[in-house]
């Protein structure tokens, strides 16, 4: 009897809780009403292209350089002095001076695993005893409107590349009724003999063409015994606004660039010259500089090279994308000179000549949601 009443008990009281439970709701939820906050959201930007008034846009996975706004701590005279102040790039300099055997890695994968383009066309790479790197001495800073950094594989824009992407963009004229261009002239003084000199104008006329304009000069005597450096280049863009919103745009490109290789400066040699450091012969990367870098005084020894090229480039939007089509020649010769340590002069020419016609559909990029 007992049992069967804490059996009633329970029951009862199970039954009356379930029935409170409603009231307790509504009531809950009406004081909510009456008491509540409205909840604000955080301000949302939402750019087509977002460099507008940014030098600099880093998201988790893309970092976009606006070069002309770009400021860093010291002086600025190629591509690879703003690549290192980049979220995940890591810049591999063998000395101060322009040299091909520089390296940029993208998450510690280095150019063999990465793509670099200008103005959406793949560089070509240059390669050697299964080693590959892009010639960052044939791409001037002076025409560079944007760098576009994108990390790791998953870039819809960029799907073959394993570390990621580097998209160098080219200044190209502006679209505008204005007359007056922009111009902009710059001189820089450094150590070791360091001078440089660069000139650009940017403008356009009638809202229908636009045009760019820059050439420079560097020159220098290193740190390393005959480790000089003289280069120059031209770069022009000159570009049709069609009344179809597309855009034709016709370019010519020219770098000059001549190195001395740094040369043995060993004590124990007649030759050696006190006013440059040590070097000595077994110092050397010879993976990095190939034999050149074991080049003696008393003869040339140096690289040069000069690059031409020419290209022509339409982008058409059609609906969610847009149409381009490249047609782009490439010419290049490149001397290699070194003086041994038996006094046998060495020289070594190359040249490479690409040209290639490309039409592919591209897809607009989408936006990027920076969150403030």
């Amino acid at each position: 009897m007992k049992k069967l009443f804490n059996i009633y008990l329970v029951t009862m009281m199970s039954f009356l809780f379930l029935l409170s439970i409603p009231g307790y709701s509504s009531a809950q939820v009406e004081k909510e009403k009456k008491e509540g906050h409205p909840y604000r959201l955080e301000k949302v930007i939402v750019r087509d292209h977002p460099l507008r008034d940014e030098a600099m846009v880093v998201t988790p996975d893309v970092t976009v350089i606006n070069v002309d706004k770009f400021k860093k701590a010291g002086s600025m005279q190629n591509i690879q002095d703003v690549l290192s102040e980049a979220l995940g790039i890591n810049v591999l300099r063998s000395n101060i001076t322009p040299s091909p055997s520089e390296t940029v890695y993208i998450r510690g994968m280095d150019q063999s695993r990465i793509q670099i383009f200008m103005d959406g066309r793949p560089m070509r790479l240059m390669g050697k005893r299964g080693y590959y790197k892009i010639d960052w001495t044939t791409m001037p800073l002076d025409n560079v409107e944007t760098i576009e950094i994108i990390r790791g594989s998953h870039s819809l824009l960029y799907p073959f590349s394993m570390g990621g992407a580097i998209n160098i963009i080219t200044k190209k004229g502006k679209k505008t009724d204005e007359i007056k261009p922009d111009v902009s002239v710059t001189t820089e003084f450094g150590s070791y003999g360091a001078e440089s000199y660069s000139a650009s104008i940017l403008g356009g006329l009638f809202n229908t063409i636009g045009y760019s304009f820059s050439g420079a000069g560097r020159s220098g005597d290193g740190y390393l015994r005959n480790n000089y450096y003289d280069t120059g280049s031209f770069n022009s863009r000159i570009s049709l606004y069609l009344p179809t919103d597309g855009t034709l745009s016709c370019g010519l490109d020219y770098v000059e660039n001549e190195t001395g290789y740094a040369v043995i400066n060993d004590p124990s040699r007649d030759d050696y010259d006190p006013d440059y450091p040590v070097v000595q012969a077994d110092e050397v990367d010879t993976f990095t500089h190939d034999y050149e870098g074991k080049s003696y005084p008393g003869g040339d020894s140096y690289w040069k090279r000069r690059a031409n090229e020419y290209n022509i480039l339409f982008e058409q939007p059609l609906g969610p994308g847009e149409l381009r089509a490249q047609v782009y020649k490439h010419k290049s010769d490149r001397d290699r000179l070194s003086y041994t340590s038996d006094g046998t002069q060495k020289k070594q020419l190359d040249s490479q000549r690409s040209q290639e016609i490309a039409i592919f559909p591209k897809l607009k990029r989408a936006p990027i949601f920076l969150f403030s």
